[in-house]
């Protein structure tokens, strides 16, 4: 009996030690990959409010000119095309919601992760994102590569982009293709993360070292369970509820404000959008907030869809004006506020406008 209770009790150091380990998110006193957390300059960028238009411009060029005025650092799945036009309509009503909206466009997802947002097939993403919060995870000696701005012009190959990151010339076996890749300026982003981005593009993985002048890669791994921390305040009894619908079998830890939460990357992909979308309810317009919008072309459905999640509603479009709201209207505004926009748009499309508390309701 006095044998099992040893082993009892350092079965539960045991487990003890590896629960610690795998919540462990400040290193140095920086926010790592594993927690997305209101204290992260990255998720204050993210949530603050913008409302934009991207429509003609190309997807990576929207992408990118959206996250310089937020001044975030991002990543596209270069299987994506980049050149192919965005007809997206008004964005916002935050930073994350619109360039969501884009990636929408070309059937992409986004997700941040140590502070670079990662946009494009939902397979990369969330595997990209995987691989790094592992390899942050897996630091035991909690000792993080350092933080570094990478910079490099347009038509640099890639494997010349990992030696600039590196800081040196290297070998990578088996080699890299040779891409040419747009300009990057990428500010305080892991020097390790910085060196996974580029790997990532072609589904490879390696482990860095600073003091290494040469990496063997191999595939990348499928995303599977991950452990990630969530500090969202208010958010959280919602967060949980949500994650729970996902996946049941997910493992849900709360402390210290905080919810450590163990599923698959998918639902944590998910589970990052719901935070934000939780916010933009939270930060939706006040009545007399106007807008002024240039002149564009969409449908009238698309357009009241985006009018109302700059206001924080559900849209219902009946079925007896679902044909009506197929048709094309051109809008352009100064000083008008949401609620006048949709009425604008109501009046052109020849329907009916219900302004209600949580819906706006379009009807013949």
């Amino acid at each position: 009996m006095a044998n099992l209770r040893v082993y009892r009790q350092v079965c539960l150091l045991m487990m003890v030690s590896l629960w610690t380990l795998s919540v462990g998110s400040i290193v140095n006193g920086n926010l790592l990959a594993d927690e997305i957390s209101e204290r992260d300059p990255m998720f204050s960028k993210l949530s603050a409010p913008m409302k934009a238009l991207a429509d003609g411009k190309s997807f990576r060029s929207a992408i990118e000119d959206l996250a310089k005025q937020a001044d975030i650092n991002v990543w596209i799945d270069r299987r994506v095309d980049p050149t192919a036009p965005v007809f997206a309509g008004p964005l916002g009503p935050s930073v994350f919601a619109a360039i969501a909206r884009i990636a929408g466009q070309r059937e992409c997802v986004i997700t941040p992760v140590e502070n670079v947002l990662l946009v494009g097939r939902q397979n990369w993403v969330e595997q990209t994102a995987a691989q790094i919060i592992h390899s942050q995870i897996n630091h035991s000696s909690k000792k993080s590569t350092p933080k570094i701005d990478v910079n490099w012009d347009a038509g640099t190959s890639a494997d010349n982009a990992a030696a600039i990151i590196a800081g040196k010339p290297i070998t990578i076996a088996p080699a890299i293709p040779h891409d040419i890749w747009p300009a990057v300026a990428w500010k305080n982003v892991s020097q390790e993360v910085a060196f996974t981005l580029v790997l990532a593009q072609f589904d490879r993985s390696a482990k860095y070292s600073p003091k290494a002048k040469s990496f063997a890669t191999s595939p990348a791994k499928p995303s599977g369970r991950v452990m990630r921390k969530y500090t969202v305040g208010k958010s959280a009894n919602e967060l949980r509820s949500h994650v729970k619908k996902l996946d049941p079998r997910a493992a849900i830890r709360s402390g210290s404000g905080s919810l450590s939460i163990s599923t698959d990357m998918h639902v944590h992909r998910e589970a990052v959008a719901a935070v934000f979308a939780s916010r933009e309810k939270s930060q939706a317009p006040s009545d007399d907030v106007t807008f002024n919008l240039k002149p564009m072309t969409t449908s009238a459905e698309n357009a009241f869809r985006q009018f109302a999640s700059m206001a924080g509603k559900q849209c219902e479009i009946t079925e007896s004006a679902s044909e009506a709201c197929r048709n094309q209207v051109t809008i352009q505004a100064e000083a008008m506020t949401v609620r006048q926009l949709v009425e604008m748009v109501a009046k052109m499309a020849g329907v009916k406008m219900q302004w209600n508390d949580a819906s706006i309701v379009i009807s013949k």
